[in-house]
């Protein structure tokens, strides 16, 4: 997947997708949302889809893979919300080259050139978020913050620098839907941005999809909705009958 030059229309466009593939099961969830301020944690899956230009640890790019993580936040108010995102995706390189007669095992620039290792990737950031258009049946939601990346070779050897450490901006967006007052569906694209600190590297881009069920802690329940009135029948009225 090569995303380097296009990868802010990419991820907005996965935000406009993510939205609107949401739009028909809004329609599904009961109108429910926690309400006042509270803890919300996020057990989240996703997939980590890597920039197309970026090298890792030396001459190939990394495989589109799975992602885990989680989300802890904090609701400050139905507009406004900070939270600490964080994740670990296993990748490997996603070529491999032809070397003849290499040595056993294999030295470091022959390992580059073979390629085909395991890379592990975690980041870890803090994060605004704001729900502007905060509803019973779903509260779309955007946030930015900034946090920190590795990348770390976890098989053969490289001439390259190995772990290699990033400082991030990370910006998205998605949207929660309410199931009950205390339990959501959450689902979320997240860019992570590196732009690195020397002139002679390429920013790089990449892009967390995915969903997790959303758990409110300490929020108060919406009271239920009075009762109808009940509609009060006439009496009938009943007439003596006349004596004969």
């Amino acid at each position: 997947v090569r995303m380097h030059g296009r990868p802010a229309r990419a991820s907005l466009t996965a935000i406009v997708w993510l939205v609107a593939a949401s739009a028909p099961l809004t329609a599904a969830v009961s109108t429910a949302e926690p309400i006042g301020r509270h803890f919300t944690v996020t057990p989240f899956g996703a997939f980590t889809i890597y920039d197309g230009d970026f090298r890792y640890p030396s001459l190939y790019p990394l495989t589109v893979n799975v992602y885990a993580g989680a989300r802890v936040g904090w609701q400050y108010t139905a507009l406004l919300g900070f939270e600490a995102p964080g994740g670990f995706s296993p990748t490997r390189e996603n070529a491999a080259g032809f070397v003849s007669n290499p040595s056993n095992p294999p030295t470091a620039a022959e390992s580059d050139i073979l390629g085909d290792r395991d890379v592990d990737y975690w980041h870890i950031s803090g994060n605004v978020m704001v729900s502007p258009w905060s509803g019973r049946n779903a509260s779309p939601f955007v946030f930015a913050g900034f946090g920190h990346s590795r990348f770390e070779l976890k098989s053969g050897s490289t001439q390259g620098q190995s772990p290699l450490k990033q400082g991030n901006l990370e910006i998205g967006g998605g949207v929660r839907m309410w199931l009950t007052d205390a339990i959501g569906l959450r689902l979320e694209v997240r860019d992570i941005l590196w732009i690195p600190g020397d002139g002679g590297t390429q920013k790089t881009q990449n892009i967390v999809l995915g969903g997790g069920i959303t758990f409110a802690l300490g929020a108060k329940p919406r009271p239920p909705k009075p009762p109808l009135p009940r509609s009060r029948k006439p009496c009938a009225t009943i007439w003596p009958s006349s004596a004969s």
